[in-house]
């Protein structure tokens, strides 16, 4: 991280899913269930959105399945290791990446690639968690520990060769899918503390690190060139998963900020990056699965979890508070 120059940018600070609204109760919008299945958690549509990719950990169903809406999931594979919830696709939508949790050495653990039409696995790195695809496909940005003081590395692996390139101290990070910017905080969520910072780099251009937030960076997503951030630093325990939901947006003068809405966690972004579907979790707003479009938030169902955006069009994967996939479709 030599000759790194760093700019620092200070921030302002489920039948038919419809709500009937009575005095007081927020705007709302109608949205249907199109389709569901009974098990699996944290859904995440491939990019061509014909199939849904989810995980499950309970005997007898754990693992990576696939499901295409036509027909039952299928198990990627039975014999394939116990995930790390990070799984996520290529952007050709041809490979899926996943980590294994683990101490180092113990055979399965680190950071897997799986070819989708062969269904056969491949083990990249015996280290590592917190994957994310580079948007030509060609790395995966992920956490690595340093081999000797044990910090945490965000690390780029060359899936051809896997070679590793060490680009920053940092955690989580997320790729851009359409240009050379990976986004992580410089601080890990633990022990009931507020994030730190969140960065933006650049793999293989300019050397330039940009901190675009102030501290409490909780949760964030790209969405085409602007970065989606949820930011707690205004708000105390006991909600220190949710927070402001922000835009971050690359200007001539550097990274601009605007403030969408408050009390928001696990942002997801729709095709065009005109809306933005959010969990609400905190008392002073009414629980469930929100929308920001146009410059208001709007209510579409009761407590969900995990929600994500199909590529194309108006619907949204998510799942239940007790596990379960649930496909919502915004009502004509």
């Amino acid at each position: 991280m030599s000759n790194t120059t760093v700019t620092i940018i200070a921030t302002l600070f489920i039948g038919t899913i419809f709500l009937t609204g009575c005095s007081g109760d927020p705007e709302v919008e109608s949205w249907e269930i199109m389709e569901q299945i009974q098990f699996g958690r944290q859904p995440k549509w491939s990019p061509e959105g014909e199939l849904i990719l989810f995980g499950d950990d309970r005997p007898g169903r754990a693992g990576l399945w696939l499901w295409n809406l036509s027909d039952d999931p299928t198990l990627l594979a039975d014999d394939l290791p116990p995930h790390n919830w990070d799984y996520c696709w290529s952007n050709s939508g041809d490979r899926i990446a996943f980590s294994v949790p683990g101490e180092d050495g113990e055979g399965s653990t680190g950071i897997w690639v799986m070819d989708v039409a062969a269904r056969s696995a491949e083990k990249l790195s015996d280290r590592g968690e917190n994957v994310s695809w580079y948007y030509s496909d060609e790395y995966i940005a992920a956490n690595i520990a340093h081999p000797q003081n044990g910090e945490n590395l965000i690390a780029m692996i060359n899936v051809s060769n896997l070679e590793s390139t060490y680009l920053a101290l940092g955690y989580k990070p997320v790729c851009s899918p359409e240009q050379d910017l990976i986004a992580f905080s410089d601080k890990e969520y633990s022990n009931n503390q507020r994030n730190g910072k969140l960065w933006v780099k650049p793999f293989e251009g300019d050397d330039t690190l940009t901190a675009v937030s102030g501290t409490g960076a909780v949760q964030w997503d790209w969405s085409g060139s602007d970065l989606i951030c949820i930011s707690n630093s205004y708000l105390n325990p006991p909600y220190l998963l949710t927070g402001w939901l922000l835009k971050f947006s690359s200007t001539e003068d550097g990274w601009g900020v605007d403030t969408l809405a408050e009390a928001c966690a696990y942002p997801t972004v729709d095709y065009s990056g005109d809306q933005i579907a959010f969990m609400r979790e905190s008392n002073s707003r009414w629980i469930g699965l929100w929308i920001y479009q146009n410059g208001s938030d709007v209510r579409i169902a009761d407590y969900v979890m995990n929600p994500d955006f199909h590529p194309s069009e108006d619907k949204i994967a998510v799942n239940g508070l007790a596990g379960g996939i649930k496909v919502l479709q915004r009502m004509r």
